[in-house]
């Protein structure tokens, strides 16, 4: 009988180790991006590294912005965030950052941002771009824009650097 208690706590003791060891589930973190095309008037910000938000139709598409995911799935909600401070990126396009953080490992993701639809991504996609996805709502610029020149014609560009995060789905507008 004693040998058969000191086996039981031994498995028991194995499976906590194993399971401080080794990554649970849950431990997925995503980080996405929401890039909104739409230069000047629709966005703010006119130059690299400017801060910028959402107006007009984009009005709804600020810091704050509440960002959701869910099992692709069951449609479980799997967590909330925030769409950080907008920055205008190379190409004259808003770009907001957010993240999931202890999202649990499913097979599909459904991701929606402000209320405007849902996009669905694989895990297997998600794990191959290393959990990171973009977005893009609007006609979001693939053109340079030109650099910022002081008074005196040197220039003061920003560097913003974007990572290269592609999506081919565009946000229901």
């Amino acid at each position: 009988m004693g040998a058969v208690l000191a086996l039981s706590i031994i498995v028991v003791g194995g499976v906590f180790l194993a399971e401080s060891i080794y990554p649970s589930a849950a431990d997925i973190s995503l980080r996405g991006t929401l890039t909104v095309g739409g230069q000047g008037s629709d966005i703010g910000g006119v130059y690299e590294g400017d801060s910028c938000g959402g107006r007009k139709e984009f009005a709804d598409i600020l810091a704050g912005a509440k960002a959701v995911i869910y099992d692709g799935q069951t449609n479980n909600l799997l967590g909330a965030s925030e769409l950080e401070p907008g920055r205008i990126d190379a190409f004259g396009n808003c770009v907001f950052r957010f993240g999931f953080t202890s999202v649990n490992k499913a097979n599909s993701y459904a991701v929606e941002v402000a209320n405007r639809g849902l996009h669905q991504f694989s895990y297997k996609n998600l794990a191959a771009k290393g959990f990171a996805f973009t977005l893009n709502l609007g006609n979001v610029s693939k053109t340079k824009l030109p650099e910022r020149t002081t008074a005196k014609g040197v220039s003061s560009s920003k560097k913003y650097q974007l990572q290269d995060l592609t999506s081919d789905q565009n946000v229901k507008q």
